[in-house]
């Protein structure tokens, strides 16, 4: 999926109901409406605190989701500083 404006790419699901492809976190489709289904609470910004990396960029405020990228500014993450 890629943004409209931008056309950088947006990890993106599939739903299930029409086939559409939305924003990851989404709760519900973009097209069609319907739910989406919940995902595990490590992906969806909760999960154990303790278990969370942190951004490496340093002025960042995200964490580091499945792909390896920050949630908040897209970079990879780069270890521990």
């Amino acid at each position: 999926m890629r943004c409209q404006y931008c056309d950088e790419k947006i990890t993106g699901r599939q739903c299930k109901e029409c086939g559409g492809e939305t924003l990851y976190e989404a709760v519900h489709c973009h097209r069609c409406g319907a739910k989406m289904p919940d995902l595990p609470p490590a992906e969806a910004g909760g999960g154990d605190v303790a278990t969370r990396r942190l951004c490496s960029d340093g002025m960042c405020i995200g964490i580091i989701g499945a792909d390896g990228r920050c949630k908040e500014c897209g970079k990879p993450y780069a270890g521990d500083s």
